[in-house]
């Protein structure tokens, strides 16, 4: 059920929500809230694992994943009031990062200034990418038809969190949230 209709199909439900639905951002009521201890040790879990995927080798530029286990009253509590998206039918959630503001407002999610730069010796860095100067003023004089090519190519991080299961041949079920962000790394010397 979502709007007080019924489907025949989960199909059908998932269709009605990303029609209807699309920017519903509303967190379940029903979860725990979590201590400000917990949270902080989160937030320097996810710092630690965005760092770790910074290393200091051109091979290693480009698009990342970062996916690990992750309670949903841990990405609420995070991530909370900056949610893009929740799905009920699927039980999902997605945060969209990107822009100017972008570093600024998750150095503030994370407590952490540092978070997306990771320096090495002979004055080098690897960092995230979020905005792109050249991207943002040469997308301003784009047809329409081009504009939806480039913003694919607009630096975004995404962090997403739902639900994996897998049942074993005796039909005993497990499940567990996930975490996965997706960012987009580069490197320069100053």
């Amino acid at each position: 059920m979502i709007c007080g209709k019924s489907s025949k199909s989960l199909k059908g439900l998932i269709r009605h929500e990303n029609i209807y639905h699309k920017y519903y951002n509303v967190i379940q009521p029903t979860l725990p809230t979590l201590p400000e201890h917990a949270l902080r040790d989160f937030r320097q879990t996810l710092v630690y694992s965005i760092q770790k995927q910074l290393p200091l080798h051109f091979s290693r530029s480009g698009k990342r994943l970062i996916k690990f286990p992750c309670s949903e009253a841990q990405f609420v509590g995070v991530f909370g009031r900056y949610l893009t998206r929740y799905s009920p039918i699927k039980n999902k959630y997605e945060c969209v990062f990107q822009g100017e503001d972008s570093i600024a407002t998750l150095s503030e999610i994370f407590h952490d200034s540092q978070w997306n730069i990771r320096y090495y010796e002979s004055n080098q860095r690897v960092y995230v990418v979020l905005f792109n100067t050249n991207i943002a003023s040469s997308s301003q004089n784009l047809t329409s038809s081009n504009e939806l090519i480039k913003q694919k190519n607009i630096p975004k991080m995404i962090i997403k969190w739902h639900k994996e299961s897998i049942i074993d041949n005796n039909g005993h079920k497990s499940e567990s949230g996930f975490i996965s962000i997706s960012i987009k790394v580069e490197q320069d010397s100053f």
